[in-house]
């Protein structure tokens, strides 16, 4: 069984957040998240004044299951979120790699498959959006 713990990194001065898992100290993750400065959850904490809080502390079967609550926690704040991708990609089942699909997620609502996200960065869509949208594009560009 693993403990881990999923987390949000939020700021007063943005309504967007970063949804996170691990089965490290919080406070340590927090560090890396600071100290990383690439990745979605920099858009949070560039806003200034950023903090990180505890959703939920579960004790799973896998690492796989605490990334599926992370999802499940990412997919129903989907509004608010800058996280990119949700966690998933490759997983090992009966000794077999198996794909799944990982979809990314633009600021602008779009949800598109890896393949096909920088096509959708060039869309009139898309590109309207971040015009009008500023803070958004470096979240954007950071993939």
């Amino acid at each position: 069984m693993i403990q881990g713990t999923i987390y949000k990194i939020t700021s007063p001065h943005t309504t967007k957040c970063y949804i996170g898992s691990t089965i490290r100290p919080l406070k340590k993750r927090w560090s890396q998240h600071k100290n990383s400065g690439t990745g979605s959850s920099q858009h949070i904490i560039k806003a200034g004044d950023a903090s990180i809080e505890c959703l939920e502390s579960v004790t799973v079967d896998s690492k796989y299951a605490l990334e599926d609550l992370e999802a499940k926690y990412i997919l129903s704040n989907r509004e608010q979120c800058v996280n990119l991708t949700i966690p998933g990609g490759i997983r090992r089942v009966g000794g077999k790699s198996h794909h799944q699909k990982m979809p990314m997620f633009c600021p602008c609502g779009a949800v598109s498959s890896r393949r096909n996200f920088s096509r959708h960065k060039k869309s009139n869509r898309c590109k309207a959006y971040h015009a009008n949208n500023p803070t958004t594009s470096d979240t954007l560009n950071s993939t």
